[in-house]
């Protein structure tokens, strides 16, 4: 009976524990800000997703000047945020 009472305290806390977890934040989300620069003056539709996502790899690493945010981003994330600033279809981005 004991260990009966263990078990259901350990998945009670385990099922409080999960309620509270993060949901991960959409891409779309993290992208809001980005479209206050780069859909206007500095837009980078139509410039090849290749170009971006090198763009992107060298802010990540500290060698491009750029304003903080774009360490919101997961490293497998920047293809498909090259692709959504390039206006191409995510699908079609390299990986």
């Amino acid at each position: 009976m004991m260990i009966l009472k263990y078990a259901v305290a350990v998945l009670a806390l385990c099922f409080v524990a999960l309620s509270f977890a993060e949901e991960p934040v959409p891409l779309s989300k993290k992208m809001a800000s980005c479209g206050k620069c780069h859909m206007g003056k500095m837009a980078l539709t139509g410039k090849p997703v290749e170009e971006i996502l090198a763009g992107l790899v060298r802010i990540r690493e500290g060698k491009r000047p750029h304003p903080p945010g774009l360490q919101a981003f997961e490293a497998e994330q920047l293809p498909e945020v090259a692709a959504i600033l390039s206006g191409v279809n995510a699908d079609e981005s390299p990986r």
